[in-house]
């Protein structure tokens, strides 16, 4: 795996840095990436993290489930309450759209924080199930929305179920892009 875009300029102390190791037959090349816990950078050489980076790699997956259902629900909320006020909606059926969005959101967001599989593939399903009901009504906006909620829910539950993501071993598995502030650990 090639991490470019995260690896930064080596110092002198760093002399093992783009350099290759054979092993057998086959040639590893030393790279590195930030864990947000420790603050420091380590080789794709020594580590043993397994789970998925999700956003354009700017996280693992656990942290975009939290990240993209945080925006979705203030999302919802800020569209209720525009429709209400500047369209002056009095209709139900705004709110309980975005009364369904918001639980789905709440599901997964709880489901990352405890690590729930159940939870997990609920919030995967709710919103597979929005996918479908926006493509019959050809709302694309709310497409696009819905495949970029599906796909870290969609990791982070089949991360959840292989054993790469628990509680266990999250703090080995975390990741946050260079950069990019630290989140509130939950």
């Amino acid at each position: 795996a090639t991490h470019s875009l995260f690896a930064r300029h080596p110092t002198e102390k760093e002399n093992t840095r783009n350099k290759t190791t054979t092993m057998g037959e086959t040639t590893v090349m030393e790279e590195t990436y930030y864990v947000e816990e420790t603050g420091v950078e380590e080789s794709d050489v020594n580590s043993t993290r397994r789970s998925h980076t999700c956003c354009w790699k700017l996280m693992d997956t656990r942290k975009a489930v939290l990240v993209v259902d945080t925006f979705h629900i203030f999302a919802i909320i800020f569209s209720v309450l525009i429709n209400a006020i500047v369209y002056h909606e009095r209709t139900f059926g705004g709110f309980f759209a975005g009364l369904l969005g918001i639980i789905i959101s709440l599901i997964g967001f709880f489901s990352a924080v405890r690590f729930s599989l159940t939870g997990s593939c609920l919030a995967t399903i709710g919103f597979i199930l929005c996918f479908i009901m926006d493509t019959i009504g050809f709302n694309w906006v709310a497409i696009l929305i819905d495949i970029l909620l599906i796909y870290p829910h969609g990791y982070f539950a089949w991360e959840v179920h292989t054993g790469v993501m628990t509680k266990a071993n999250y703090k080995k598995e975390e990741y946050l892009m260079p950069g990019i502030p630290a989140l509130p650990d939950i």
